[in-house]
């Protein structure tokens, strides 16, 4: 949905747990640990969805996470994605073939999906859905480099995992 928010979000105050280990790992479980668990079991269930949206979520994730007005001043960003990648939406849909991120990027499409991911690392954990499906997924991973370079990403990594 392009109105998503994270599904994990660590932007919190820490200072009441500073120096109390019991807290540290209180606060990592509930903060960050299961609401993470459940966003990938979540995920990794056969779902109806007819769309993708995948631009336009990292877009809205850009804006509610990531925007200098609401990140902490010098922290790390990281953005991670458990996604089989494929885009389908409107504007995009990469079921029906892989445009040339070049081609791509100039038109009027990504310039209103677009996200600005300055200082932001990418981690994907890159789902193979169907290891039947006639996909090639290095293409596929150097097409999102391409657009995650124009979008001024920091840092992009791939790890490919059964899903």
């Amino acid at each position: 949905k392009p109105d998503q928010k994270p599904a994990v979000d660590l932007r919190r105050d820490t200072s009441d747990v500073t120096g109390n280990p019991e807290r540290v790992e209180k606060r990592w479980l509930e903060s960050f640990r299961d609401p993470a668990w459940r966003a990938v079991e979540e995920y990794l269930t056969p779902s109806a969805a007819k769309t993708s949206p995948l631009l336009e979520t990292i877009q809205s994730v850009a804006i509610t996470s990531f925007a200098d007005d609401v990140a902490a001043p010098g922290a790390e960003k990281t953005l991670y994605l458990v996604s089989d990648m494929l885009q389908n939406s409107g504007g995009l849909n990469l079921y029906k073939g892989l445009p040339s991120a070049p081609d791509l990027v100039r038109g009027e499409y990504f310039q209103g999906v677009a996200a600005d991911l300055s200082g932001v690392n990418i981690e994907i954990f890159f789902l193979n859905r169907d290891a039947k499906a006639q996909r090639n997924d290095r293409a596929i991973a150097d097409f999102w480099n391409e657009i995650f370079a124009k979008e001024r990403s920091s840092d992009f990594r791939v790890t490919r995992i059964s899903g």
